[in-house]
Formats: structure tokens, sequence, C-alpha cells
């Protein structure tokens, strides 16, 4: 895992998410709300 922030390890999930959307799991620090709703399993 890689250390984002104090708080926050990107995960194999958040790999996965960025691959399939092109978009970011985290954004200055904090979970962005599309990735949020990807893990609902919402369409993004």
């Amino acid at each position: 895992m890689i250390n984002i922030s104090n708080n926050i390890e990107k995960t194999p999930e958040m790999e996965k998410y960025e691959e399939e959307t092109g978009k970011k799991a985290i954004w200055r620090g904090i979970l962005t709300e599309s990735y949020k709703r990807w893990l609902k399993g919402e369409k993004v």
C-alpha cells in the first residue's frame, strides 16, 4: 500500500477503481464521492 496522507493508505480496491474509471480515489487527502459510490456498487 502507498501512504497518501496521515490516515489514508492506497488500497488494491482504490487502484482497481482508478484503473477502471480513470479517476482518482483520493483527492487532496480525502476519499472522493465518486469512489465512495463505486464502492457501494453504483455506476460511476
